[in-house]
């Protein structure tokens, strides 16, 4: 076989090409969806806190005699289920506009991990206006 012969063959051979590119290619592949599943689990946990904590203040609209750490209690309970176990509940009395309204504010951090990226610290504060009854 000829000079030419050999690198023809060599350069015809391809075994082991799909092997080197997933090696190249599926730790970057990975770690995107990884990421991708991490922040959506993170944008549904806000919108979870944020449908609890309406659902507390309609709470706090039936009954406004339930206190602030009443209304912390029944939000942590209803977002146990996330694994959230921070949250910071507030409740505040405003009368300066001439209605009595109560201001809930729910606050929580959390870390969205990416494998061989890093974490990313994300502090999330929502709130909600009640009006409540003279």
């Amino acid at each position: 076989m000829s000079a030419e012969g050999k690198t023809r063959s060599f350069s015809d051979d391809r075994s082991g090409t799909a092997a080197i590119e997933f090696a190249i290619l599926g730790p970057v592949f990975l770690a995107l969806l990884f990421g991708i599943f991490a922040f959506g689990w993170g944008i549904n946990s806000i919108m979870n806190v944020r449908f609890q904590l309406e659902r507390c203040a309609r709470a706090y609209l039936v009954d406004p005699t339930l206190t602030q750490n009443q209304l912390s209690s029944m939000l942590a309970g209803r977002v146990a289920f996330l694994g959230i176990r921070n949250v910071d509940v507030t409740l505040a009395i405003d009368t300066a506009s001439g209605y009595k309204t109560a201001r809930a504010t729910a606050s929580y951090d959390f870390v969205i991990p990416v494998p061989m990226v890093g974490s990313y610290p994300i502090s999330y504060q929502t709130s909600v206006d009640i009006p409540v009854k003279s």
